[in-house]
């Protein structure tokens, strides 16, 4: 980080990774899928936000800045999203409905690129064997831990269509 006395370090690597002070952090140190939300409860130890359509997640990690009924972006990693081929309303603890657009192999672990409900572009990152047993054009529901979700303000400027189209048109996904 850039301070007065020149940089400085915020933290360690991996825990910058996993908890980024900010959505432009969070975006230069990888892949991350976003989703505009409405807070709807702020709690000392939590956030409860509602999405389009509806869908309420529960965040261990309150936004800095945003109050109840502002809008906020949801942030999560593409590594600690799990899947299934369960309606979302079947699982417990909330899930999103997804549809598989392409698999791209990614090493020791496949890449599933999904078309939310919403139109966001997601992405997942699962291991390879995964391939094997979902494909392209298969509804799947998306789920998380809520200590994985990071709320951020909301920045009109991530999710606007200059940002999508200079960006590969990959909206929701950075």
């Amino acid at each position: 980080m850039l301070g007065a006395e020149g940089l400085a370090a915020w933290g360690a690597p991996q825990r910058l990774y996993e908890d980024p002070p900010d959505l432009a952090t969070a975006r230069a140190l990888g892949p991350v899928n976003l989703l505009p939300a409405r807070l709807v409860v702020r709690e000392e130890d939590g956030a409860e936000v509602e999405c389009e359509g509806g869908a309420r997640f529960w965040s261990a990690h309150p936004p800095a800045g945003v109050a109840v009924g502002e809008r906020t972006c949801l942030m999560i990693r593409p590594e600690r999203i799990a899947m299934a081929a369960l309606a979302a309303d079947e699982l417990e603890g909330g899930a999103i409905a997804a549809v598989i657009t392409r698999v791209e192999e990614g090493g020791a672990d496949a890449v599933f690129h999904l078309r939310l409900e919403s139109g966001a572009l997601w992405q997942v990152r699962r291991p390879a064997a995964m391939r094997r047993t979902f494909r392209p054009g298969q509804r799947v529901a998306l789920a998380w831990p809520e200590e994985a979700v990071r709320l951020y303000p909301f920045s009109r400027e991530v999710f606007s269509p200059r940002n999508e189209a200079a960006e590969g048109g990959e909206r929701g996904t950075r």
